[in-house]
């Protein structure tokens, strides 16, 4: 069976990933991501795809980011039917994700109609949070290391991967290597010293997990002065606690780490939002 791989995005930028696999009459599409940046690529996300949605037998995500991921409410509303295959932390993920997408969505077209700045009269959101909760019921879990039939000819298994199609961020730049944790420490040692604010914008998701975890450490090592930690989170995460998807069998923690996580979870810093666990 001859298969045919179309790109519907992540070429030439990294974001709008969409990947169009046909073989025997059947289309998967792998990922389905907003263009995000400058607005000469924002404006792709209103273009029609060069395919009919109701077209697409069913979807496979890689993971959750919205340019992976953030296109799926559309797909959904302009007439896909089919399922969404993708693992349980990319479903709890996208539960957050998405909605908060169709939110801003709404609140950005709200924002033009009340400033007049839009060439629309009204401004429409691209789509709504109600699209985005419409979209969640085509959810399908797949378990790690099961075969999954996403078509009638089609199995998928998320396993190390043999071959991986994936955006090129730096392009053909080299750039220095650096040692971020040491920039980042002293960096926060320096204002601390004139007792200033250290301001870190940061992804809501992923970026300010990070961010937490290097600053806890910072302190459990001494690296930093033991300076109170605001971080004002939205999503509908929870306030009390992060939820940290780890698989032990496909991310194996060390006992040196694990203990380092411990040691770290059991300090107590002063958080608006506070960490039971650190994760990396």
């Amino acid at each position: 069976m001859t298969a045919q791989l179309t790109f519907l995005g992540g070429v030439g930028t990294v974001t709008g990933s969409k990947y169009l696999l046909t073989f025997g009459g059947q289309r998967v599409l792998a990922d389905c991501g907003l263009f995000q940046g400058f607005k000469k690529l924002r404006q792709k996300n209103w273009a029609p795809l060069p395919i009919e949605p109701s077209e697409i037998d069913a979807v496979v995500l890689t993971h959750a980011h919205l340019d992976h991921s953030g296109y799926l409410p559309l797909l959904v509303r302009n007439g896909f039917k089919g399922p969404v295959y993708t693992t349980s932390a990319t479903t709890e993920l996208c539960g957050i994700l998405l909605p908060d997408s169709g939110h801003l969505q709404e609140r950005d077209a709200e924002f033009a109609n009340r400033h007049g700045f839009s060439k629309h009269r009204p401004a429409a959101p691209l789509y709504t949070e109600g699209n985005a909760w419409n979209c969640l019921g085509h959810f399908r879990v797949c378990p790690y290391e099961v075969d999954t039939e996403v078509t009638d000819a089609l199995q998928i298994r998320f396993l190390p991967a043999d071959h991986l199609i994936m955006e090129s961020t730096y392009g053909n730049h080299l750039h220095d290597p650096a040692n971020v944790e040491n920039a980042l420490a002293e960096t926060i040692s320096r204002v601390a010293a004139r007792v200033g604010t250290v301001l870190i914008p940061a992804f809501a998701v992923g970026r300010v997990q990070s961010i937490l975890f290097h600053l806890q450490r910072f302190k459990v090592f001494k690296r930093i002065p033991n300076l109170p930690v605001r971080s004002q989170l939205e999503l509908g995460l929870k306030k009390e606690n992060f939820w940290c998807a780890i698989s032990l069998t496909a991310n194996p923690i060390s006992a040196t780490r694990r203990r380092s996580m411990e040691k770290m979870s059991s300090s107590l810093p002063r958080w608006v939002v506070r960490m039971r666990k650190s994760c990396r």
